[in-house]
């Protein structure tokens, strides 16, 4: 019986009848049978060869439509777009196929501009309660109960399946959104046990045998990772995932929520697993992208990123604004065909750290003392990251975040370059991409340069709110 079930469809090869002793046979048999096997595409080609990641890589954004538009050349890599089931499948057996087709024409479009897709598969059908009601969060239907495990299965083979196959070839899909029930975040109606055991490993069991990546839901802010981390190993779904996500869990200025995670996943066996947010932003701010990117970036840059450019991602919540009274109205990136602010900073950013490969570098000396930071939750700490960027000709970027207190409009920073003999030159460029030029020193020691704190009179940021840290960058462009 068991070669026999292997074959028929990939869902089925579930370690045979059970997930570790979860799933019964039946409910893979009813889910699987139903849906007519379509091949996942062309046999997996060799491993391409190995690429440091790039700020493109890491940048990502949630609900974009029209990926042709100018952040997506350079700036931003991948899109988040839900395809949900209570769309697709309204009414029990009543499929949307066009609905399926229109989504996979966004993929085509998506994927002319080079722009990676990931797609949230979520949330219930108004019918997959039953026999019980409905719970709702939100909009939402919120609970699958396990008589109806199959049919979740059923429909989350049908996309990846369909999505999976050329042209389309999306690789990674998310598993929910904000699996928690909580009355403020979350998007979870039934129990912890019950979202692991009906929904997530079901469901990442189906990706998997469909030759895709495993994303879990974006683990919501209001509560800690700490319960995460204890579902992860209780119910051992670390083999199931490929990708860890959480969403907003790094507040303003901390990355503490990657290593926290990264020293998890390590500690259950997996200290290569990819650690996501996809949810993050919604900020005024557009310092903010000069500040907290800067931070995440270096921290991917320097713990494998230069071995997996998929490594670390952050999706910025969101693309697009709306109208005005909109709560996204003044935190998107883009109004209309207008970039925002916010947008602009993110295209700056994108500017910096292109070129070349890059990785962090640490023979830059500073006289305040100032080195990388990964405060913890609802601190602030000064901070400073360098990188090389193997460009033509090569070019040493350092990033300040330095508290206002700390640090007044009028203080200046002496920087040196021990490994630094020729510049060709030196120049501080803000969040808005006003570039002033700095003086080139020589010195025993090699090349040094004072940076000063004060924005340039006559640059945009002076508009901006940059809250209470200053960000801003020196670059150091090397000569032949």
């Amino acid at each position: 019986m068991e070669p026999e079930i292997a074959v028929v469809h990939p869902c089925l090869a579930c370690r045979m009848a059970s997930h570790r002793g979860r799933w019964s046979l039946a409910v893979f048999l009813v889910a699987c049978f139903a849906v007519p096997f379509t091949a996942a595409g062309d046999p997996p080609k060799p491993p391409s060869p190995v690429r440091s990641i790039t700020f493109r890589d890491f940048s990502a954004v949630n609900m974009a439509e029209d990926t042709s538009r100018s952040l997506y050349r350079g700036a931003v890599g991948m899109n988040r777009l839900e395809l949900l089931w209570n769309h697709l499948e309204p009414i029990s057996g009543q499929w949307d196929q066009q609905r399926l087709k229109a989504y996979g024409d966004l993929v085509l479009r998506q994927n002319q501009n080079r722009v990676g897709m990931l797609v949230l598969l979520a949330y219930a059908t108004d019918w997959s309660a039953a026999p019980h009601p409905q719970v709702r969060i939100g909009s939402h239907p919120a609970y699958i109960s396990r008589q109806h495990v199959a049919d979740w299965v059923r429909y989350v083979d049908r996309v990846v399946s369909f999505l999976r196959q050329p042209p389309y070839n999306v690789l990674y899909f998310q598993v929910w959104n904000e699996p928690w029930k909580h009355p403020q975040c979350g998007f979870w109606g039934g129990s912890d046990d019950q979202f692991f055991e009906h929904v997530y490993l079901p469901a990442a069991e189906c990706i998997r045998k469909r030759g895709g990546r495993v994303v879990y839901g974006g683990w919501p802010s209001c509560e800690d990772l700490s319960t995460w981390v204890a579902l992860m190993n209780k119910h051992q779904a670390w083999d199931d995932t490929d990708v860890l996500s959480f969403h907003y869990q790094s507040g303003w200025n901390s990355v503490w929520a990657w290593p926290r995670m990264r020293s998890a996943a390590s500690q259950a066996g997996f200290p290569r697993i990819k650690i996501w947010t996809t949810e993050v932003g919604s900020i005024v701010d557009p310092g903010w992208f000069a500040n907290w990117y800067t931070k995440l970036f270096y921290w991917a840059v320097t713990n494998g990123g230069e071995r997996d450019p998929d490594l670390v991602k952050a999706f910025y919540f969101k693309e697009e604004g709306g109208r005005p009274g909109d709560y996204h109205f003044d935190k998107s990136l883009y109004l209309g065909k207008r970039l925002t602010p916010r947008g602009q900073a993110l295209q700056v950013l994108a500017d910096l750290f292109s070129g070349g490969a890059i990785r962090g570098y640490s023979a830059v000396e500073n006289d305040r003392g100032l080195s990388p930071q990964i405060a913890p939750f609802g601190h602030v700490a000064s901070a400073v990251e360098s990188f090389f960027i193997d460009s033509q000709p090569p070019r040493i970027v350092t990033g300040f975040q330095l508290r206002e207190e700390e640090f007044t409009a009028d203080s200046s920073i002496r920087l040196e370059f021990p490994e630094v003999r020729r510049a060709a030159r030196a120049e501080r460029v803000d969040i808005a991409g006003h570039v002033t030029s700095l003086p080139i020193l020589r010195s025993d020691r090699g090349i040094a340069s004072t940076v000063t704190v004060r924005n340039a009179r006559g640059s945009r940021v002076q508009n901006w709110n940059v809250g209470d840290v200053t960000p801003f960058f020196m670059v150091l462009t090397l000569a032949p």
